[in-house]
């Protein structure tokens, strides 16, 4: 069974902002060790997404790679665009290849898994903890059972770091249960609802926000619209 691994970074729209000439050859430097890592552990190159890669691989290595990537990447000076930090997802599940690209629920989950972390973090779902190796000088932290944007089963997820780095912490992961809040699991895929949706994004991302309230008939959707946003400091209840 393949294992699918997104490797993403964390804020690169503000620092190409920020940092355009200094993104360009940090960009280079992290693609190159992260082509590296990859052929280092007999895995493949999917495709570059800009500012990640998906990876694929078939021998059980993929979480020894996300080690390794992370390493590396600490190894790197990156004051001249105020640090860069990639967050790593990895999955295990049967997909199908088409035009040298991968489709299915298992690419799906594995890039879901990956936003769900914050830069310089590896996660991995319970699938991918029990078909590929986890080195013996790395540790697996249990970080629960959470649901996933659009997808319909909740996910088992770990944090992977070296055992000698104990002191490697991170806030907790960025899942709509990573808050409390009394709303039901999606029985279906989100679809649609795109304006509401930015709409509603925008106002919990302006600083004087302290409390968004959706109000419409029951029925209407309400809580499946709440469920699509990401955590952020609130709350989420449902009072239908």
């Amino acid at each position: 069974m393949p294992a699918f691994l997104f490797t993403d970074i964390e804020g690169s729209t503000a620092k190409w902002q920020k940092h355009p000439r200094a993104m360009k050859a940090a960009l280079l430097t992290h693609d190159s060790l992260i082509r590296d890592c990859a052929s280092s552990h007999d895995g493949e190159v999917v495709k570059h997404t800009g500012d990640g890669f998906l990876l694929v691989f078939r021998n059980g290595w993929a979480i020894r790679c996300a080690l390794e990537i992370q390493r590396k990447l600490d190894e790197q000076d990156w004051t001249a665009v105020d640090d860069l930090k990639v967050r790593i997802g990895v999955h295990s599940g049967e997909a199908e290849r088409r035009c040298g690209d991968y489709f299915g629920a298992a690419v799906s989950r594995a890039a879901r898994v990956t936003s769900a972390g914050w830069g310089g973090q590896i996660l991995a779902s319970r699938a991918a903890t029990e078909s590929e190796v986890v080195p013996s000088d790395a540790e697996l932290l249990d970080q629960g059972t959470h649901i996933l944007k659009d997808l319909l089963d909740p996910e088992h997820l770990y944090s992977i770091r070296p055992a000698d780095q104990i002191d490697l912490c991170f806030p907790p992961i960025r899942t709509i249960s990573s808050k409390p809040h009394n709303l039901p699991i999606q029985p279906t895929p989100f679809v649609g609802r795109k304006s509401e949706l930015e709409s509603v994004m925008t106002l919990v991302r302006k600083q004087d926000c302290r409390l968004l309230s959706l109000h419409a008939q029951g029925g209407t959707g309400k809580s499946r619209l709440a469920l699509q946003i990401p955590p952020v400091s609130l709350s989420l209840y449902d009072e239908d």
